[in-house]
């Protein structure tokens, strides 16, 4: 069609047809046409093709081809495109690119994006400061919210406002331990166990053997000259031998019930 006006309206109907077909269960049928639609430049078409493809709605999963059809829906401004692939990137535990597509979305005009940022960083990006910030953020825009996201934000609230300093320290630690980071999240650990927190007792249990095997790696190059390690080499050492200190079954036996010579 060599009218721009003309492929416009096309497109707009290809995309209706499809979307009566999916409603009324014709699937494949339904694809064909929003593929068509897409093809002519429908943005919405664009985003429901990339959608079938991701997830395997109608035909086989491809990856490339949801991640191709989703880009060029955005490339056109679609919101939705973008939230799409931070969906996308977030279930595939990709979390630097579900928070660039998540901000994108927000700035295309989808507020939901920002609990979704949120969450990233409380749960699993290990930026706190981040994200409360984003909380915050999603909070001040209910108003402008889906109802899936304005509860959502609702809970994350809720479920932040009730964490113990204790809480604060097993989610941090535990976000470390995630990372191979053991050295680092053992003291915090411990100084959660100290205060009598019992999933940071059991945890420290878990972890102290990982921070003695480095602990033994590290004797080994000591035992071959101090001299040889860096300065922040010696700094690590120093802190894991802190670590490994208190024995892993202290906390066992603490969490047992027995007490603790």
């Amino acid at each position: 069609m060599k009218n721009p006006s003309d492929r416009i309206s096309e497109a707009a109907r290809l995309r209706r047809l499809g979307q009566s077909q999916s409603d009324r269960g014709a699937g494949s049928k339904a694809f064909l046409s929003l593929l068509a639609a897409a093809n002519l430049g429908d943005e919405e078409a664009q985003v429901y093709v990339g959608y079938d493809y991701a997830y395997g709605i109608t035909r086989r999963v491809n990856v490339d081809e949801a991640l191709r059809w989703w880009k060029r829906a955005y490339r056109q401004g679609s919101w939705a495109a973008a939230f799409n692939l931070g969906m996308f990137f977030r279930d595939a535990k990709q979390w630097a690119k579900p928070l660039k597509w998540f901000e994108r979305a927000v700035h295309a005009g989808d507020d939901d994006g920002l609990i979704e940022i949120a969450k990233i960083h409380l749960r699993y990006a290990g930026d706190r400061t981040a994200g409360l910030r984003y909380l915050k953020l999603a909070v001040a825009a209910k108003d402008r919210l889906t109802k899936p996201a304005r509860l959502e934000t609702e809970r994350v609230l809720k479920e932040q406002k009730a964490l113990s300093s204790a809480d604060l320290l097993y989610m941090e630690a535990d976000l470390l331990d995630g990372r191979g980071r053991y050295a680092e999240a053992l003291p915090l650990l411990m100084k959660g166990a100290k205060a009598d927190d019992t999933s940071c007792q059991i945890f420290s249990g878990t972890i102290s053997p990982m921070v003695e095997r480095e602990s033994l790696l590290i004797k080994r190059v000591l035992s071959t000259g101090i001299s040889e390690l860096t300065s922040m080499g010696v700094v690590s050492v120093l802190r894991i031998w802190r670590c490994t200190i208190e024995s892993r079954e202290m906390w066992t036996r603490r969490t047992d019930g027995t007490s603790v010579q």
